[in-house]
């Protein structure tokens, strides 16, 4: 094999990955994929059918499937677990930290079952813990790998034990260990490195700091962002209802999970309800993962349909609406959109609480009727100027200003309503907005239109 790197994102990357993967000659493998170019090897790796794919991280020595896999997107990485021997499957899990164990798990759902027995049962009962607890809060994005002793243990037992533990504690993101009571309820936090300042003979609680900073398992990831902003910590302990320490929360975990939860938000405003996708998945669940945002939108969509039948004969009086109803829907949707954007993120920045609706009705209203009276003249102005008919510029310009304040009030309580219902505020955002508005305006304008325009024509 030649040292030399692969050219990126090449066609032939794949064809000569191909060629060793039916070789089967894990050297080979191995060279290659190193000399691949970042990212080039995760992506070779998810063009793969699943079969291959089991192959892969069967024939690749441990720590280097396991390098690959942790590139991977959870999602996908479960994938690979899933077309994997047990045994196999088990032992890559092993090697990430228990917040991603929870995660995979999590993931795979039932299929789970038969990893979770081939791995060491206290590994296991810590990973089934860590997957009941909600992806963000406190408790799904904790780690159960920390440093905690008794307040009794001597100075030195904890020297002597690190020491013996050199290369386990090696794997944990550990620059304090925690001190706790009889019933491990959090008592204080030490620095790892005041460990050889101070005398060897005197036990923990004569020198930990006391009554430290913790977070309840159930916080939320919004109040752990403003919590770690105002406290530049490296992690924080989680805590149960009765202060018992069930494991550490780190800030690079907390940003990590913010970037997934934007990342979620802009696929469910796309239409994306299930969680991740990917090309490389599978077409079913890719289908089964758009599908029921198009259902709905389908289904308001009719319903705003539905008005214009309702109103055929209007509309068939007065003709020249017919080119006004998409700027009507359109400014709604749009104005709506504003409102929406900015709700979700002043509560996701603690600006603004849930039950605020009236607040957020009367900042809106004001700002929608504004932008709907600028607008509303100005449309009806081109009517008036293009179609010399002045009720139907009256219908336009009043079904814009509705429409804009509608809209607007909409977009702004949306989102509190969900998060008071425990659901993701985007989903208040694309196709089901889109579709309120239209509705909303066709009806207004329509409504009008049979109150004011004559019957026989224009």
């Amino acid at each position: 094999m030649s040292g030399n790197k692969a050219t990126p994102m090449s066609d032939s990357n794949l064809a000569q990955f191909d060629d060793l993967l039916r070789r089967q000659v894990a050297s080979d493998l191995t060279e290659f994929l190193a000399n691949l170019p970042p990212g080039e090897a995760k992506r070779l790796a998810t063009r793969l059918e699943a079969n291959a794919q089991g192959q892969l991280f069967t024939l690749l020595p441990l720590g280097d499937a396991a390098q690959l896999l942790h590139e991977m997107a959870i999602v996908q990485a479960a994938e690979v677990l899933l077309h994997l021997q047990v045994e196999r499957a088990a032992e890559l899990l092993g090697t990430f930290p228990s917040n991603e164990q929870a995660d995979l798990i999590a993931e795979l759902k039932s299929a789970a079952a038969p990893i979770l027995a081939a791995l060491p049962r206290d590994v296991a009962q810590s990973v089934l813990k860590l997957s009941q607890y909600h992806a963000d809060t406190a408790g799904g994005l904790m780690i159960a790998e920390f440093l905690a002793f008794a307040e009794s243990t001597l100075v030195e037992d904890v020297i002597e034990d690190l020491r013996l533990n050199a290369v386990m504690y090696s794997r944990f993101h550990a620059q304090y260990t925690y001190v706790v009571d009889a019933e491990q309820r959090l008592t204080g936090v030490l620095r790892l490195r005041d460990l050889l300042l101070v005398e060897r003979t005197i036990p923990l609680r004569e020198i930990m700091t006391r009554s430290p900073l913790r977070v309840p398992a159930d916080m939320p990831l919004d109040d752990l962002l403003r919590l770690f902003d105002r406290h530049p910590y490296f992690g924080l302990p989680v805590v149960d209802s009765v202060d018992r320490l069930l494991g550490v929360v780190l800030a690079t975990d907390v940003e990590e999970a913010l970037s997934e939860s934007l990342d979620r938000r802009m696929l469910l405003a796309s239409g994306v309800w299930s969680g991740e996708e990917y090309r490389s998945m599978n077409w079913t669940n890719r289908v089964m993962r758009r599908f029921p945002w198009l259902a709905v939108s389908l289904l308001l969509s009719l319903v705003a349909a539905s008005v214009i039948g309702w109103y055929e004969e209007t509309l068939t009086a007065a003709i020249a609406l017919a080119v006004f109803l998409p700027v009507i829907s359109g400014m709604g949707g749009n104005s709506g959109n504003q409102a929406l954007a900015v709700s979700i993120r002043e509560l996701s920045l603690g600006l603004v609480q849930p039950r605020e609706f009236l607040w957020v009705v009367r900042k809106e209203a004001i700002v929608g009727i504004v932008n709907g009276v600028i607008l509303g003249i100005a449309i009806a102005s081109v009517c008036l100027i293009w179609q010399r008919n002045l009720l139907l510029s009256v219908v336009v310009g009043v079904a814009i200003i509705v429409n804009t304040l509608v809209a607007a009030c909409l977009g702004g309580i949306l989102p509190l309503a969900l998060k008071r219902w425990k659901l993701d505020p985007a989903l208040a955002s694309g196709p089901i907005l889109a579709a309120i508005t239209d509705l909303c305006g066709f009806l207004v304008a329509l409504l009008l239109a049979d109150n004011l325009l004559p019957r026989g024509g224009q």
